[in-house]
């Protein structure tokens, strides 16, 4: 069973599934004070469309056959990186991380690791800091 949550201000957003998901899986909790018409489109999945390669990639090869940017391509790809790295920095520092809080000069901006101790083998910390 894979079981994944995620805490942010406004809702905790979970997952649980074994072998694949649909939308019945996931559950989102909101925040006190969240206003209805707020939870509610946050509820809405969409159609309910098991997870597949084929799923995720049907969007994708509309999007190139019809000329389209794609929402992983320019500012999306820049979200999906921030998230990712915002969980990275929390998971090591314990801190919350919020949205634009990773920036030039935080050592997560330029690795996912943030340098955080022990997580680089030695022989390659050493190429890193010559890089």
């Amino acid at each position: 069973m894979r079981r994944i949550r995620i805490d942010c201000e406004p809702a905790t957003v979970e997952l649980t599934h074994l072998y694949g998901y649909r939308n019945a899986d996931w559950r989102i909790t909101q925040a006190p004070g969240v206003p209805e018409e707020t939870a509610a489109a946050r509820r809405d999945f969409g159609t309910d469309e098991a997870s597949s390669h084929q799923a995720q990639l049907r969007v994708l090869v509309d999007d190139i056959r019809n000329g389209s940017r794609h929402s992983t391509s320019g500012a999306g790809a820049r979200r999906t990186m921030e998230l990712i790295t915002a969980l990275y920095k929390s998971a090591f520092t314990g801190a919350t991380v919020r949205a634009g809080d990773i920036g030039p000069g935080d050592p997560y901006h330029t690795r996912l690791h943030g340098g955080a101790p022990g997580w680089v083998p030695a022989a390659t910390r050493e190429e890193e800091d010559h890089a």
